[in-house]
């Protein structure tokens, strides 16, 4: 069973250590592989102390502690050295450990003994009961006066007894509720061990009491008990610890009265033996209670505790209706009973009741009614209502996850079965709404066990203000709550607006029910409201006649609301808001429009309020404005700081206009109704009055407010955050700090564009404000934009301060370097506050405005330079997710949403802005996804699958829409929507086309035949007249969708097959991308191609797209890149895009046509700026294709590299320059370099059949090709001596040659059934290691050319690799079949079994002097062996971002050097503690995230474990020496 430890790290000493300077050491804890504690780090010594203690929570005694001891050196960018470690279960521990000595452990290195650590582990509660042990030692001495004044036995009690109880709390997630009481008790016995220490003696009766608190207190901390088990015990435990602090009390009052002496402490004692038996039973009891819960609990499943701490995961809202009105009793009662007798009423068709009526009409009050009344019956499952300046109630999910909510509240069955689907996939809060809808509501309602009907409610659905959010719940509402349990019935109530009205009205499963306002029964109900508000106005006014108003006054006010309740409401508030009879006169003198009654009573309303007032009318305004035009509600007190106001100033105000404007319960200033807002921004209604709201120029005063408040608040670190290493999701108490900032700059740093969007636009004043902003305060508004979890607004925001600016070009520059800032970094400033500063920062291009801006105000930062990082690069983020190849993609209409699909079988869908995932994958296709497309008003997902299958989604809930449409006799390629998105087309393996409808899923057009091969590619023109098809067969077609007919075509030129068609945004033109490496222009009416082929990608083309505007064409190519080309001339616009590692599948453009996405077979996607990218600054001095084989030069001062740009080249292994030029004459691929054993001379083997032998110093090629070769020369090798050269070939043969003459001796060494992939010569010459792909290895003699031993078997797959040991007596190789073996060079045996690790193919393997193993594989990996052991020794050099394809020690064997497909060459310490690269975060070996890195520097970043890398570029280079981080990030500014 898990127990709970207290784990003491004492000291070490006896340690090795071969410097004359002491070292500064520190220890960490690791339990199973989980870091735990590091300590500080000592001063100076061979014998440090630490005594730090760690508990050890809910682990079981097979657990295994590892403790590691490092040397801090401080050194930066260098991981500290492990100077040992040693590995024990707690079992061990805890058995061998005494009471009162520490466990003295061994420390080892490589084997050897190399120190001692002392530790003492304990069990919470053990620990605190032997310090009640040693008290009684105490005890005992009473009479002696023997005892001393240290009683620190008691603190250790106490200490224990707190890290139970925390312990227990901390687990359970309850501290709210238990932790109070462990704090006032630990505050309480504070107080009392200084009391105690004045004292010499102690009685035995209050240890004895002590002795029983602790017993109790330590059994929470024994029992070993899951957070699974607290919530049922949570009253035991509050209890226990309520008694605790009773002893306490009682404690205290000893130390004070009983303290004098032996006579008045027995005194005390006598008196209060009753007490301390009292307590003692308490208890005793209190502890058998708990353990019989425990015992019960340990059979339960998901239970309550676990539940809060599920249904606090749901982003749920409370929905406070506490200042909603219920009907008038006697009121409304036709209504209320008909839709109560409705709900109640058995129904299987109908579970959906739409209440609507115009404004003003009463629909919100008759919802809080029957919400009311069904609370009563314990029968209302939520009640949800929107509001249209709360954008946060409008949220799709913040809705569903507040009706699972309160449903789980209500029902017990639901709790469950919601609690059970949270606990299996924690993830699913964050998946399409469809799927939560499936997950949180229908399946939970499903297993609900009901008696009568349950009741939701939502209020006001036309009061959601995001169109998107509305849509979408529309959507939900329509087409999916109709699907929940019957016995659930929904009421929603709007307005019959023409968006809610469509879906709603022709659904059979919503009942409809229109509120009319013009029957006698409406007026009667208006009637009796307004007596009775009058009446009770009357009766709070002493003064007023019982008399008043008399019924014709309450009949003019009824029949001038018109029928509308609201104008009722208001007409009442304001009567009733000061000196009623004069207020009712005034409204029975005025005329009411029948048209504009409701604007009539706001202007008699407001008039009431001094305007004339030349200090209140501008105040009131702006307040009004701020109301009215803000996207969420303030506060009086946020809108006195938002508009800068006297303190009470706004407070003042509404008191004026109390009958307009309410308070809701969270103290934020409301409209009463939302036609108030409609009456004072419109100028015809309003215009002219003082308190009309000219959106323009209010929004403008709002917009200065806000940069104001952004200039006087915002600050660097404004939550305090400590450590850098932690992301934002990992501080747990962040959300509370958050809470902390100023609740007018949360407004601000969320809204300043959407005021900014409305206002008069080019003011100066605001330009100036921009301009502060932009240079001052960005990084800043990043930082709170990162706390509060909204970096994606951040774009749209800089955008909308683009559009804004007319006139300051310089100004909309800087604006624009701060979106590219934000499109470059959102993903790390998304994850992490504290890396916008010590991440983003220092990794932008050093002409970005933003780094030129902030970064003297940081000097605390890594210095990164980089020959490539100068401007902005075209790359902006890596999307990764998929685990396949990803073949298509799409940007959604607004830009905002991008969804992939895969041959993983799924379809992604990704924020454009952040790159993060949307929900989970969208599963159901059942193999590969070919194509996807968005609806053209994004609501919906198209995507096609080798299944044979279309299928459509809901875009923003992920839900499957209806089922798979079927018809296809092939794998379907593509699909696309037409303009309209009625339709869909898809091309299929089968030849054909066909076009479906939308809605009902039926074909409407074909199956169109004319192609005689796959069809790989659709598109609609964009008038929807015309489809354009694209086929195998070489071919474009253009196709009638009504009819099927083909209209133009077939369309031939293309000579490969026709892979991607689309046509121009005028729809007369079409491009076409062909396996033929081009791309054509076709005119679409007469199908003439227009100009000539654009030429430019080495590979096939798989895809083209347009820019909105029709002026740029982007393809994608097997190439590996993409490339965008002028649509007018066919000019190629600036190089290629690379980055990818893995053919390009797929392009597309965004909606605005400044960014394109691509897919790849690498399972990436990837955003660029396509206007941005430019050229690498210079000219490019390194390798432009993948590396093939590096070897270094005997010194080790050189390094020789072959790549597939058919060259060799030659670098200093210290600066990275290139020593010559590069080295040409291959007609293919350079794959093997080696150099001579005296430096002289390099060989180089070529895929073009050669090899050629250079002289290292002047690079002159010596001699001719050697020439014999009938394939690919995959590897060459000098012998010891450096007189021949052994050539591996995919011919299958190794041949040797005369090093100086070139000449062949002997024939070619033949065996091999497959190509020879590696040889190598044993150190002394005497014999030839060779590797094929056959599996095998084999050993030559290189005199006779006889095989020598062999062939070696073992690997599964084809050999990649050899390489001798420097005693000659083993033999490395590794494999496509991920492994590296070891062998007997003389008997061929395999020495152990296969190193294994890596995770793709090992595509070569070196030894160093000292007989360690290097390897480098496919997965992008260098990693290290022990040969002897076969062990790896630490973890795998990560960095490469591609297959790396060749490593080579250094020849002290203290670095060694790898070069790899992703261009690049790197030179790693091979020695010492290294730390890892994953998904753009450089962690080190304590796994601690130092620094993140962008996309566009991953492929050549200088890591800290690298001495050298070299470029394309050139030599980039990482200095650490003034980098802080972690908790001394805050320093990193001036």
């Amino acid at each position: 069973m898990a127990q709970n430890y207290s784990l003491l790290l004492q000291s070490a000493d006896l340690i090795l250590w071969n410097s004359f300077r002491d070292p500064k050491l520190y220890l960490t804890a690791d339990v199973d592989d989980t870091f735990v504690i590091k300590t500080p780090v000592s001063k100076r010594s061979l014998k440090p102390e630490w005594n730090v203690r760690v508990k050890l929570l809910s682990h079981p005694l097979t657990s295994i502690i590892t403790l590691r001891l490092y040397c801090s050196t401080r050194f930066p960018g260098r991981s500290d050295p492990c100077l040992g470690e040693c590995k024990i279960t707690i079992q061990d521990v805890f058995h061998r450990c005494s009471s009162d000595k520490a466990l003295e452990l061994q420390l080892e290195a490589k084997g050897e003994v190399c120190g001692r650590v002392s530790v003492l582990l304990e069990s919470i509660g053990a620990a605190a009961l032997s310090a009640v042990d040693e008290l009684q030692k105490k005890i005992r001495r009473l009479g002696t006066n023997e005892i001393d004044a240290d009683v620190s036995g008691l603190v250790h009690v106490a200490r224990e007894w707190a890290s139970a109880i925390s312990g227990c709390v901390e687990m359970g997630g309850e501290i709210a509720k238990v932790h109070p009481y462990a704090t006032a008790a630990w505050k309480i016995l504070t107080a009392l061990y200084q009391a105690i220490e004045m004292q010499r003696g102690l009685d035995a009766e209050v240890v004895e009491m002590v002795k029983t608190m602790v017993e109790v207190d330590a059994f929470i901390g024994d029992v070993g008990f899951l957070s699974h088990k607290i919530k049922p015990l949570e009253d035991a435990l509050v209890h226990i610890a309520e008694q605790t602090i009773e002893c306490a009390n009682f404690l205290d009052q000893y130390s004070r009265d009983g303290f004098s002496g032996r006579a008045i402490r027995n005194t005390f004692l006598k008196n209060n033996k009753k007490k301390i038996q009292e307590i003692c039973t308490e208890l005793t009891m209190l502890k058998a209670s708990f353990d019989r819960g425990v015992a019960i609990q340990s059979a339960t499943g998901v239970n309550r505790l676990d539940q809060s701490v599920l249904l606090a995961k749901l982003r749920h809202l409370p929905y406070d209706a506490s200042l909603r009105t219920e009907c008038l009793a006697g009121t409304r009662t036709d209504v209320l009973e008909d839709i109560i007798r409705q709900l109640n009423a058995p129904s299987d068709n109908s579970n959906i009741l739409w209440l609507f009526g115009v404004a003003g009409s009463g629909k919100s009050t008759i919802a809080t009614s029957i919400s009311h009344h069904f609370r009563r019956l314990q029968r209302l499952g939520a009640f949800v209502f929107f509001h249209r300046n709360d954008l946060d109630s409008s949220n799709p999910t913040t809705v569903l996850h507040s009706i699972a909510y309160k449903m789980a509240q209500l029902n017990r069955q639901i709790r469950d079965a919601l609690c059970g689907a949270i606990d299996r996939q924690p993830e699913i809060i964050n998946a399409p709404i469809a799927i939560q809808f499936q997950e949180l509501l229908l399946g939970p309602f499903h297993s609900a066990q009901l008696t009568e009907p349950i009741i939701i409610v939502l209020d006001a659905l036309d009061e959601c203000s995001n169109t998107f959010w509305r849509s979408s719940l529309i959507t939900l509402i329509a087409n999916d709550f109709t699907k929940l349990p019957s016995d659930f019935r929904i009421v929603v109530t709007s307005r019959p607006d023409a968006d809610i009205k469509g879906p709603f009205g022709s659904n059979t499963s919503i009942t409809r029910w229109i509120l009319d306002i013009s029957t006698r029964r409406n007026t009667e109900d208006i009637t009796s409201y307004v007596r009775h508000s009058l009446e009770d106005i009357r009766t709070k006014e002493d003064r007023i006649p019982r008399t008043w108003p008399g019924e014709p006054a309450i009949a003019q006010l009824a029949e001038r609301s018109g029928g509308l309740f609201i104008w009722a409401s208001l007409a009442c508030a304001f009567i009733g808001s000061f000196d009623p009879r004069a207020k009712l006169k005034t409204l029975l003198s005025q005329s009411f429009n029948q048209e504009t009654r409701l604007d009539d009573l706001y202007d008699v309303a407001l008039r009431t309020a001094p305007w004339t007032d030349p200090d209140f009318a501008p105040s009131a305004l702006a307040v009004l404005a701020c109301i009215i035009l803000s996207s969420a509600p303030h506060t009086a007190g946020a809108m006195d700081s938002l508009l800068a106001l006297e303190i009470g100033t706004s407070s003042s105000i509404l008191e004026h206009l109390g009958c307009i404007i309410r308070l809701a319960s969270d103290q934020t200033a409301r409209v009463l109704h939302g036609s108030f807002a409609d009456y004072l921004t419109n100028p015809g209604r309003s215009g002219g009055c003082h308190w009309h709201i000219n959106r323009d120029s209010q929004n403008l005063a709002l917009a200065l407010h806000c940069f104001r408040i952004l200039q006087n608040q915002l600050h660097f670190n404004m939550c305090s955050i400590q450590d850098s290493n932690l992301l934002n999701s990992e501080i747990s108490d962040l959300h509370s700090r958050i809470q902390n900032i100023q609740p007018e700059l949360r407004y601000v740093g969320r809204y300043w564009g959407t005021h900014l969007r409305d206002a008069t636009p080019d003011n100066k004043v605001i330009l100036a404000k921009l301009k502060n902003f932009v240079e001052s305060q960005f990084l800043s508004w990043l930082e709170l934009l990162s706390l509060m979890g909204l970096v994606q607004r951040a774009g749209d925001i800089l955008e909308v301060a683009q559009d804004y600016i007319k006139s300051d070009q310089n100004l909309k520059v800087s604006l624009h370097d701060a979106r590219r800032f934000v499109n470059g970094f959102a993903p790390v400033i998304a994850q992490s506050t504290a890396h916008i500063y010590i991440s983003a920062l220092p990794f932008a291009p050093k002409q970005s405005l933003v780094q030129q801006n902030f970064a003297s105000k940081f000097p605390g930062v890594l210095t990164y330079t980089d020959p490539g990082n100068i401007q902005w690069a075209s790359l902006q983020k890596t999307l990764l997710g998929h685990t396949s190849d990803i073949v298509s993609v799409a940007f959604s209409p607004d830009g905002t949403r991008i969804c992939s699909c895969s041959w993983d079988k799924t379809v992604r869908i990704w924020d454009s802005e952040t790159g993060a995932t949307l929900g989970v994958p969208l599963a159901g296709h059942t193999r590969g996804v070919t194509s996807v497309a968005f609806s053209p008003d994004g609501r919906r997902i198209a995507s096609g699958s080798w299944d044979e299958t279309v299928r459509i989604w809901n875009s923003e809930t992920g839900a499957a829409l209806g089922g798979p449409l079927t018809g296809h006799r092939g794998e379907v390629m593509t699909v696309a929507f037409s303009p309209d998105g009625r339709w869909i087309a898809s091309g299929s393996s089968d030849a054909t086309v066909r076009i479906w409808d939308l809605e009902t899923g039926a074909v409407l057009a074909g199956p169109l035949v004319g192609h005689n091969s796959v069809v790989t590619t659709v598109a609609f023109s964009p008038d929807g007249r015309w489809i354009a098809s694209g086929s195998w067969d070489k071919t474009l077609r253009i196709w009638d969708p009504e009819t099927g007919a083909a209209l133009v075509g077939p369309l031939t030129g293309h000579r490969g097959e026709v892979m991607s068609v689309g046509f121009f945004p005028d729809g007369r033109r079409i491009a076409s991308g062909s396996w033929d490496k081009t791309v054509r222009i076709w005119d679409s009416e007469t199908g003439a191609a227009l100009g000539v082929p654009l030429t430019g990608h080495t590979r096939g083309v798989t895809s083209v797209a347009f820019s909105p505007d029709g002026r740029r064409i982007a393809s994608g190519s097997w190439d590996e890149t993409v490339r965008i080309w002028d649509s007018e001339t066919g000019a190629s616009l600036g190089g290629p895009l690379t980055g990818h590692r893995g053919e390009v599948m797929t392009v597309a453009f965004s909606p605005d046509g400044r960014r394109i996405a691509s897919g790849s077979s690498d399972a990436t996607a990837r955003i660029w700026e396509p206007e941005i990218g430019a050229p690498l600054a210079g000219p490019l001095t390194g390798h432009i294709s993948g590396i093939t084989s590096v070897a270094l030069a005997p010194d080790g001062k050189w390094i020789a590299s072959a790549s597939w740009d058919e060259t060799v080249g030659i670098w200093d292994s210290e600066t990275g320059a290139a020593l010559h030029v590069p080295l040409t004459g291959y007609s293919g691929g350079v794959m093997s370099v080696a150099v001579s054993p005296d430096g002289t001379r390099i060989a180089s083997g070529s895929s073009d059949g050669t090899v050629r032998i250079w002289d290292s110093e002047t690079g002159a090629a010596l001699g001719g090709p050697l020439t014999g070769h009938r394939g690919e020369v995959m590897t060459v090798a000098f012998s010891p001596d450096g007189r021949r050269i052994a050539s591996g070939s995919w011919d299958k043969t190794t041949r040797i040659w005369d090093a100086e003459t070139g000449a062949t001796l002997g024939g070619p060494l033949t065996g091999h059934t497959g190509g020879v992939t590696s040889v190598s010569f044993s150190p002394d010459g005497r014999r030839i290691a060779s590797s094929s792909s056959d599996e095998t290895v084999r050993i030559w003699d290189s005199d006779t050319g006889a095989v020598h031993v062999g062939p070696l078997t073992g690997h599964t797959n084809g050999v990649t690799s050899v390489a001798f040991s420097p005693d000659g007596k083993r033999i490395a190789s590794g494999s496509w079949d991920e492994t590296v073996r070891i062998w007997d060079s003389e008997t061929g045996a395999a020495v152990g079994g296969p190193l294994t690790g890596h995770t793709s193919s090992v595509t070569s393997v070196a030894f160093a002097p000292d007989g360690r193993i290097a390897s480098g594989s496919s997965d992008g990996t260098v990693r290290i062996w022990d040969s002897e052991t076969g062990a790896a020794l630490g973890g795998p050099l990560t960095g490469h971002t591609s297959d790396v394809s060749s490593v080579a020690f250094s020849p002290d064997g203290r670095q060694i050097a790898s070069g790899s497909s992703d261009k690049t060459m790197r030179i790693w310490d091979s020695g010492i503690g290294r730390g890892k690269f994953e998904n753009g975060w450089v962690i080190d070996s304590l796994d601690s995230r130092l620094f993140w890195v962008p996309a566009w520097l991953r492929d050549h970043l200088c890591l800290p474990w690298n001495s050298l890398v070299i470029t394309p570029g050139g030599v980039p280079t990482l200095d650490l020496t003034t980098f802080v981080h972690g908790t001394h990030w805050q320093k990193c500014v001036k």
